[in-house]
C-alpha cells in the first residue's frame, strides 16, 4: 500500500483519530505502547511512546480491505515495519525490524473496557502490565 494525500472529511469510524493504546510482542514478552493517531484519506500519522521511547508513525490504511502498514521511528533511531488489520477488537499485524519479528495489537482507548475474547490470563497479564508499565515507560 502507497501512502495518499489525505482528503478533507473523509473519517471513517473503523479508524477514529485520536488516543490509541495496546502492545507489540518481543521474546514472549508484552511492551505496552501508547499512541495518538489521525486517520484521514487512506494517510496514518501520529506519535507514541513505549519501553524503548518516543516515536512517530507514518503509513497509510485501506477502509475496504482494513489493511494498514505504517513505519514506527524512534526518534533518532532506527525504524520498525507494522502491517496489519483491523477488525473489531482494533489493529492485530506483525513487526519487523531489521529481521527480528514479532506481533502487536492496538486499539482505540475509548474501546480499552470493551475488549472481549480475552483469555483469563490474558487478563491478568494485562492488570499487571497497566500497573508496572506506566512506571517504566514514563519514568
Amino acid at each position: 500500500m502507497e501512502p495518499r494525500s489525505p482528503k478533507p472529511d473523509d473519517a471513517d469510524p473503523q479508524f477514529p483519530s485520536g488516543p490509541w493504546t495496546g502492545y507489540w510482542v518481543a521474546v514472549g514478552c508484552r511492551f505496552r505502547q501508547d499512541l495518538v493517531l489521525e486517520f484521514r484519506g487512506g494517510v496514518m500519522c501520529g506519535e507514541g511512546i513505549d519501553t524503548i521511547g518516543r516515536f512517530v508513525v507514518d503509513g497509510c490504511y485501506d477502509v475496504e480491505s482494513k489493511e494498514v502498514a505504517w513505519d514506527k521511528e524512534y526518534v533518532g533511531h532506527y525504524a520498525v515495519r507494522y502491517r496489519g488489520y483491523r477488525e473489531g477488537n482494533g489493529i492485530w499485524g506483525t513487526w519487523d525490524c531489521a529481521g527480528r519479528k514479532g506481533g502487536f495489537h492496538i486499539w482505540p482507548r475509548e474501546d480499552q473496557k470493551d475488549r472481549t475474547g480475552m483469555t483469563q490470563d490474558e487478563i491478568d497479564l494485562e492488570k499487571v502490565l497497566q500497573a508496572i508499565l506506566p512506571g517504566i515507560v514514563y519514568g
